[in-house]
């Protein structure tokens, strides 16, 4: 429990050269496998009754006291928050234009879940879009392509013609630095900034806590009007 609670999932040794070679293609595979099994773990492993109902309470409360916040904060004006939870920006903190996405793993798992059992997704501009059963699928591999390691999405990009952004790849000779210092430059070092470009040295101090395991986004978006 302890090992998938502090993001390092629970591979039988058996697997483990397979695991090798996925840390090949995907970005940390461990830590995606972790939040499965930190729920899984504390209901199958801990066989005393008394620290298994602590162990729920403790992760139930841990839930509710992180959407207590963001309710909270949102309430009170100190920043804006998504509610939606097939909406990119469910979840996640906006102050200025930086978005601190608090629920990491499980964000994105969300979505995918809200989205395919809705076949709805909200859109940046704020409204309520359907999902064309023909769209599934590039649903799920944008999913996938997102737990990708930067090699090999670049390669990816290179293959399709479209950075998981949606962007041009290879780009125009003006986007080229930046492609580049995006696909080549630790997440955390880009998250400050573009922090700092869109928020000055307030969005700095919030991409820093990319160092604490925040997922940290600097971008406009009109989903919070």
């Amino acid at each position: 429990v302890l090992s998938a609670a502090t993001g390092r999932g629970y591979v039988p040794r058996s697997l483990m050269p397979a695991v090798q070679i996925l840390n090949r293609v995907f970005f940390s595979p461990r830590l995606f496998i972790s939040a499965f099994q930190i729920p899984w773990y504390t209901v199958k492993y801990i066989t005393n009754p008394m620290v298994r109902r602590a162990g729920i309470r403790a992760s139930l409360g841990l839930a509710g006291l992180t959407g207590s916040l963001i309710g909270l904060g949102k309430l009170s004006g100190l920043w804006e928050s998504e509610t939606d939870p097939t909406s990119t920006d469910f979840g996640r903190v906006k102050i200025g234009d930086t978005k601190l996405d608090v629920m990491s793993n499980y964000r994105p798992i969300i979505n995918l879940i809200a989205r395919l059992t809705t076949m709805k997704r909200k859109v940046q501009e704020g409204y309520t879009k359907e999902i064309k059963r023909e769209d599934v699928d590039d649903m799920i591999i944008q999913f996938v392509r997102g737990k990708f390691d930067p090699i090999v999405s670049t390669v990816w990009s290179l293959l399709t013609g479209r950075t998981f952004a949606g962007e041009q790849f290879p780009p125009k000779e003006e986007d080229a630095a930046k492609i580049l210092k995006d696909e080549t430059l630790p997440f955390v070092i880009l998250d400050i900034m573009d922090a700092y470009a869109t928020d000055g040295i307030t969005g700095a101090f919030l991409g820093g806590l990319g160092f604490l395991g925040v997922n940290v986004s600097s971008y406009p978006s009109r989903t919070f009007d």
